[in-house]
């Protein structure tokens, strides 16, 4: 088996970056206004949360999964790990629902510890839908059990 490398697909990894850097533009003009009102803890605090929020997007529009002949690989630039397939004990579509907003839909994998931990990609929302998410997500459980029966 071949390393097959999944990635957000262009156009929503356009509105990733989109969303994430066009934070920056509204943090430096509250840098150049010193000045302003409220003071430079909340300029502070701005900035600092402007940022929190750009890696967030980044982390998730410059992710990858890696299916290859030893196991899933999850890469993100703030996070990475992996699974030999012997330590996986299911592969399935995860969709996390919260008080507020669309619900996250998410390809996740269960170690056999019992502990589940989502895949960088697919990733699909309402506002960040992923026209490729079930084929994506098909093909990773297909890669799974064709291994499986080799453990």
């Amino acid at each position: 088996m071949d390393t097959t490398t999944y990635r957000i697909p262009r156009a929503q990894r356009r509105k990733f970056l989109r969303w994430g850097l066009g934070l920056w533009l509204p943090a430096l003009a509250c840098l150049a206004a010193v000045h302003w009102p409220i003071g430079r803890v909340g300029l502070a605090f701005f900035v600092v949360l402007a940022l929190v929020v750009d890696l967030t997007y980044l982390n998730i529009a410059l992710g990858r999964t890696l299916v290859s002949a030893h196991g899933i690989a999850s890469l993100r630039p703030l996070a990475r790990r992996s699974w030999r397939w012997n330590e996986i004990a299911s592969v399935e579509v995860d969709v996390a629902t919260y008080s507020k907003g669309a619900p996250i839909s998410h390809v996740a994998v269960r170690t056999t510890g019992g502990r589940k931990r989502r895949l960088a990609v697919p990733y699909s929302t309402d506002g960040l839908a992923d026209d490729t998410f079930q084929q994506t997500a098909d093909d990773i459980i297909a890669a799974w059990r064709s291994r499986r029966r080799a453990y």
